[in-house]
């Protein structure tokens, strides 16, 4: 049937339908490529997923300088021979583990 209709049409008309299928295929893929795009752009419906995602890690995490300063009082303890200071450190040190 598409075989007959398509043996029957004259050069002109099969060029004009091939132009047609083709600017109906890129329109297609025109709108495609551009719900991808607002999908994945910034503000966009990926990109706020992402970013609360972010958010909760950064809400469960301590920040990274209590990490530092913990890590740093214990190598002065371990390096200390003063015992006003080793006092002062490790009272700092709790403050911080109950932060």
């Amino acid at each position: 049937m598409i075989k007959n209709f398509l043996e029957n049409l004259k050069i002109s008309k099969k060029i004009a339908l091939l132009i047609a299928i083709s600017f109906i295929s890129m329109s297609v893929f025109a709108i495609i490529s551009e719900i991808s795009l607002n999908r994945v752009r910034i503000n966009g419906e990926l990109y706020k997923s992402i970013s609360k995602s972010d958010d909760l890690v950064a809400d469960v995490l301590p920040p990274p300088e209590y990490i530092i300063e913990s890590y740093m009082l214990a190598n002065e303890i371990s390096l200390n021979d003063d015992n006003a200071s080793l006092t002062k450190d490790i009272n700092r040190l709790k403050v911080l583990e109950h932060e």
